[in-house]
Order: structure tokens, then C-alpha cells, then sequence
């Protein structure tokens, strides 16, 4: 009995992570007293602490493409309200061209704010939202326009909520280098295993088996993963080429 050899290298960030998490927690409960490797895992838990951060600052991006959806939501709104807005100049209703007109010179008093940097527009939307729903509100009455008043404010809301929850990862957060982090993770990863197995030829399996046959189901789940990803990946360049 012996762990697997395994190429962490191989894995995506997210992926090896995991790994990582998955190995932490297998020490935890089989105990690094009673596998002997207590130093060791004290300076795995400190690198474990280190990607976490470092991968915390990658999962921002998910927040990041969150953020430009959002934004150009309300573009999109904002833009939209103002054609519907145009078109009722030219209503064959005297009201309607009224409370058109009406909207338009709020419009015009802001001009286009798409444009401006985020934490601008956010600011310029909301004030106009208010002279608007102070000066207009008849006027939207008579357009039936309040749906695009309100998602306009929804959206510039969500936006300003997405923006908060990134300063505040921003704030906790300190730089840290990924990749070298990973490799001084990996490093002690393959010392520990490496101890594990030498010890299990001194000392026998029995203190280790536990531990090893349930971290050999997780690093064949990963081999698996990278040979699926491998070959579809000759896949479609065989495709491409044909």
C-alpha cells in the first residue's frame, strides 16, 4: 500500500484547491499526531492559508464579469427609456408629446452618463432617478413608463451592491504570487506523502490505510479529470484539422 503518484502541476487553480482541502481535511480527521507528521503539517497549513487568499483574488473575476453585465444592463435600460421617450415626441397625443417633452429636458440636463467611470454613473443615475421621480412623476403616469424608472433603479442598485462586496474583498485582501505559492504547497505535499509511504514500508499500514485508500479515491478522481480533459482536448484538435 503506498499513496499515488500525482503531478499537482497538472490541475487548475480551483482544482488544486480543492485537492488541498480535500487533504487538510483527511489529515484533520486521521489526526497528524498519529501519522507522525506534525511539523510538516504545521507549514502546510500555513502555505494552505496563503492560497486561500490567492485564490480568493481569481474568484473575484466571477465578481468582476458580474459587474460589466450589470452595467450594461442599465446601459441598456437608460438608453432604451430614452428612445421610448423619443417616440412619444411625435404622438398624435397632445399629452403624451407633453409629458415627453416633459422627461426629455431631464434627459437632456444629464446628457449620457454610460460613458463616465463606474462609481460616476452609479452617482449621476441615482440623481437623476430622484429629479426625474420629483419633477415627472405625472409625466411617467401619462407614458405608463414606470417599469423602465424601475428597472433602471434596480439594476443601478444591484450594481452598487456588486461594487461594495468588491471593495470589501479588495480590502482583506493582501497580494500574493499563485503560482508560488502552489509550488512550495506542492512541495511539502509530496514531503508529507513521501514520509507516509516510506512509513508504512518501517511501521506497516495499519496506523495509515484509512487515510491513504480515502486520499487515493481523490487523486484518481483527479487523474481521471485531467485524462477526460486531455482527450477531449486531442479531440477537437483532430476535428480541427480534418
Amino acid at each position: 500500500m503506498k499513496i499515488l503518484k500525482f503531478y499537482l502541476g497538472h490541475l487548475r487553480n480551483e482544482e488544486h484547491f480543492q485537492l488541498m482541502t480535500e487533504f487538510k481535511k483527511l489529515i484533520e480527521a486521521s489526526g497528524a499526531s498519529v501519522l507522525n507528521i506534525e511539523q510538516l503539517f504545521a507549514v502546510f497549513l500555513v502555505l494552505f492559508g496563503r492560497e486561500d487568499l490567492a485564490v480568493e483574488v481569481f474568484r473575484k473575476n466571477d465578481l468582476t464579469d458580474d459587474i460589466s453585465a450589470t452595467d450594461a444592463l442599465r446601459d441598456n435600460i437608460y438608453r432604451g427609456f430614452t428612445l421610448f421617450v423619443e417616440t412619444h415626441l411625435y404622438s398624435p397625443i397632445p399629452e403624451k408629446v407633453e409629458a415627453a417633452n416633459n422627461i426629455r429636458t431631464v434627459i437632456d440636463h444629464y446628457g449620457d452618463f454610460r460613458n463616465k467611470s463606474y462609481n460616476e454613473e452609479t452617482a449621476s443615475i441615482n440623481n437623476f432617478l430622484q429629479d426625474i421621480n420629483a419633477r415627472c412623476a405625472d409625466d411617467i403616469n401619462t407614458l405608463n413608463a414606470a417599469e423602465w424608472i424601475t428597472n433602471l433603479s434596480a439594476s443601478n442598485q444591484t450594481f452598487d451592491n456588486l461594487m461594495n462586496q468588491r471593495y470589501d474583498r479588495e480590502a482583506g485582501q493582501e497580494y500574493i504570487n499563485l503560482r508560488e505559492t502552489r509550488r512550495e504547497i506542492d512541495r511539502v505535499y509530496n514531503q508529507i506523502t513521501g514520509f507516509i509511504n516510506a512509513a508504512i514500508i518501517v511501521n506497516g499500514d495499519a496506523a495509515y490505510s484509512d487515510f491513504v485508500n480515502k486520499l487515493n479515491e481523490r487523486i484518481s478522481y483527479y487523474k481521471n479529470t485531467l485524462a477526460q480533459r486531455k482527450g477531449r482536448a486531442a479531440k477537437k484538435k483532430e476535428e480541427g484539422e480534418s
